[in-house]
Parts: structure tokens; sequence; C-alpha cells
């Protein structure tokens, strides 16, 4: 069992189990010491799939187990000198009865957002993934019977959103845009080739969660061993999309007769197991998407996301051209001829912004925080000195 996290509303779902796990690991070094530490130090190495508040739910190779943050560790997290755990992380526990988790195993890949609000703090939402599955609804723009219900449950879509959302993601992270309750919409085919367009670079899959049309497209692109985060604003549709991708429905309210829209709302971060050997992560409807910086990757990340963008600035006259105000800017002159659009290009550069005030703002907070514990240590040093 998955344990509480997982028994409200999720019982019928399939099982994360270790012979699921095991394929990362054989492919990985990292993780195959990882197990032998376990097995040297008598301790247990496992993969959070769940969290409910305090508590994760972790598969091990002996058992799945229920476990805290040990006191050492949650202090260093608040300290900034450690990460705190999130479903799809690799840890050591330690205990008997009452498991705690002692260390955090370094992530290949995060997704991680500013935290919402004035703090400048990351947010974890899945570590440890290949693949993003963001959920929107398809465009309005071709709505069955110009029908008013279908246009107004077809207002979740926004490309500018669904940008932060993929600048969010680690460059290594594969990027899948679902466009659902495409049955409410005359021109599949038309409205995938036109968000297609304004997102270069991401695989764009419309689909009907209630239908079931489309999903066996997206169950095709989660491939075995992988791990995939469903992500999305709340309304958009992912519970009910679970449901389909693992053949047992998620229990949901009845769907709002005003605006078309489901109103369950997924409280927890569950992993579930899909019949071709994929897992995937179930998170809460993310309501405000702010970037997060990233020692390293944050310009791999808005490439990624800026494909075109990119490949332009490979030929400005400077090296370092911001794509603002310096001559020569191939960039500048592809959005003059049409060859970039305008809209993506002030996209560009207000993520960019937004990027580097964050980074700023994260360098101040580091500097504090450095400075309050040095005063911490001399204070300690001090009174031992006495």
């Amino acid at each position: 069992m998955l344990g509480t996290a997982s028994d409200r509303g999720h019982s019928a779902m399939k099982r994360v189990t270790w012979d699921l796990l095991v394929p990362a690991i054989e492919k990985s070094q990292s993780l195959t010491d990882l197990i032998a530490l376990a097995d040297e130090e008598s301790k247990l190495a496992g993969r959070i799939v769940a969290q409910e508040g305090p508590v994760f739910t972790i598969v091990t190779r002996e058992r799945t187990v229920t476990a805290t943050v040990s006191g050492k560790l949650a202090y260093a997290s608040r300290a900034g000198t450690d990460v705190a755990p999130a479903v799809g992380d690799w840890v050591l526990l330690a205990g008997d009865n009452s498991w705690q988790v002692e260390v955090v195993w370094p992530r290949q890949t995060v997704f991680e957002r500013k935290e919402a609000g004035l703090r400048t703090r990351a947010q974890v939402l899945c570590s440890n993934l290949d693949v993003a599955v963001i959920v929107t609804t398809a465009p309005p723009v071709v709505a069955i019977g110009d029908d008013p219900i279908a246009e107004q449950s077809l207002r979740d879509f926004s490309v500018r959103r669904v940008e932060r959302f993929i600048a969010t993601l680690d460059a290594a992270v594969r990027p899948i845009v679902v466009l659902n309750k495409a049955d409410l919409i005359t021109d599949v085919t038309r409205v995938e080739r036109s968000v297609e367009a304004e997102l270069p670079g991401a695989t764009v899959i419309a689909l009907s969660a209630l239908s079931g049309d489309g999903t066996d497209r997206l169950s095709k692109e989660l491939l075995p061993g992988e791990t995939a985060v469903l992500v999305g604003s709340s309304g958009s549709g992912k519970s009910t999309l679970i449901g389909r991708l693992t053949g047992e429905p998620i229990l949901t309210n009845a769907v709002r007769a005003f605006d078309g829209r489901g109103v369950h709302t997924t409280t927890t971060r569950i992993m579930y197991a899909l019949d071709s050997g994929a897992l995937i992560v179930d998170t809460p409807g993310v309501r405000e998407v702010q970037l997060w910086t990233t020692d390293g990757d944050d310009d791999r990340r808005l490439d990624r996301t800026f494909p075109e963008i990119a490949l332009r600035g490979a030929d400005c006259r400077f090296r370092d051209c911001t794509h603002g105000v310096e001559p020569g800017c191939a960039v500048r002159e592809a959005v003059r001829s049409g060859e970039i659009t305008q809209d993506r290009y002030l996209s560009y550069l207000q993520l960019r912004d937004e990027r580097d005030t964050i980074a700023l703002r994260r360098e101040k907070q580091d500097r504090l925080t450095q400075r309050r514990t040095s005063r911490r240590a001399k204070r300690v040093r001090g009174g031992r000195g006495a």
C-alpha cells in the first residue's frame, strides 16, 4: 500500500512497486551507490512516491513505509544548506517502526518554481523526472457551434502561461503540452498546428480526458522506466486524465453545469504506475507560475523554451548581446522581418528579466544567510570559550 497519502480516493490506482524502480537504478551508478550505502549502514533506500503534509510514502526494496523528515535534515533545509524531500526523490531512511528521512540523494532533474508570494524561496513540485505533461484546455478559437458554455470551459488556455511552465523545467526534461477538452472544438488538427507553431520544441497533443479520445497518443509518449509529472491549473482536467492513463477513475465531484469544469482538486502529490512501466506524478493545481534560478541551467532553460531566439541569437554581432538595444542584433532583425513573432520576443524578454531579478534577490538573500550563520557560529564559539 502507498500509505496515508494515497488512501483517500486513490485506493484503486495501480501502486508503484520496487520492480518498477529497478530500471532507473540499473542505469545509474549514483543510485547503485545509494543502495550499497544503505546496505552497508543497515538502513533503507527508496523513492518517495507520495506526500501529504509532513508525511512521505516511500517504496523500498524491503517494503513500503511512511516517514517524516529527521530533525537534522529539517534544520539544514530551513537554513538552506540542504534540500527538503519531495515526491520523486531517492532518499536514505533510518529507524525501525518509525522511519525518518536522513538524506536526500542528489537529484538528476527537478521541477521547481518560486514559491507563491513575496518570499524568495523555491517550491519543488517533483524531482528526478524525465517528462513534464503540461495540461491546459484547447484554445476556444473553434468551439463547437460557438457554444458559450464550451467557450467558457476552454478559457484556461494561455500560451504565455504554458511558456512559463516550460521555462521552469530543467533543460533535460521533455515538455509535452496537452490540450484537453478537445471534444469541445471542431478542428483538432488546426488547433494542434496553431499551438505547435507558438511553442516550437514542445510536443503538442489535443485530447479529451472525458471521452478518452487521443489519450493513447499521450500514453505512447510516456516510455517504460520514465517518470512524468502532470501539471496545470485547477479545472484543466488533470485528475480525469490520470484516471484515463491508469485505467482507474479518480474520485471527483460532478462537472459544473455552467462551465463544464470538474470541481475535484488534488491536494497531495502522488506517483502512479502505468501499464507501460512509466511512472506519473499528479500534483495540485498551480495558480501562479514564477521562475526559479538554478546555477548553470538558466540559459539552457530559456533556449529550450525559445529555440528560434537562441538560433538567431548565435548570429548577433556581440556574443553577450541581450537582444535589447545593441547594434547588430540578429534577434531584433528577425522580429522586424516577421521570422520571430513580436509576442514571443516580448515574452522572452519578460521571462529573462524576471529570472535575472530573482537571481539578484537570491544572491542578496544568500549573503544575509551567510552573515547570520557566521554571527551564530561566533556566538557559539564565544560561549564555549567563556
